[in-house]
């Protein structure tokens, strides 16, 4: 739980912004819903905005295993020479 906890409190320090756009617009929403006979748009740009907000949240996360150690091991390993001259002409 604790964990959890320090996950979410994470997220939301790192996008308060977004977040306080998609209350701001719910709140906009809530006010029209009640103020206007054909309220349409106001529902798809609140989808939209909370759409923006999950996937900025997903690309958020980093890849587990990602670190840059790891990748730099990979991408930095050399050939062995038996492969690396096996393509060589004769």
């Amino acid at each position: 739980m604790r964990q959890t906890l320090h996950i979410f409190g994470k997220d939301v320090r790192y996008l308060w912004r977004e977040i306080c756009l998609v209350l701001a617009l719910d709140a906009m929403f809530a006010w029209i819903e009640t103020h206007s006979p054909d309220p349409w748009w106001a529902e798809m740009l609140l989808t939209a905005a909370a759409g923006y907000l999950v996937a900025r949240l997903i690309h958020a996360e980093a890849i587990p295993g990602a670190s840059s150690g790891l990748r730099g091991h990979v991408a930095g390993r050399a050939y062995s020479e038996p492969s690396s001259s096996s393509f060589s002409c004769s």
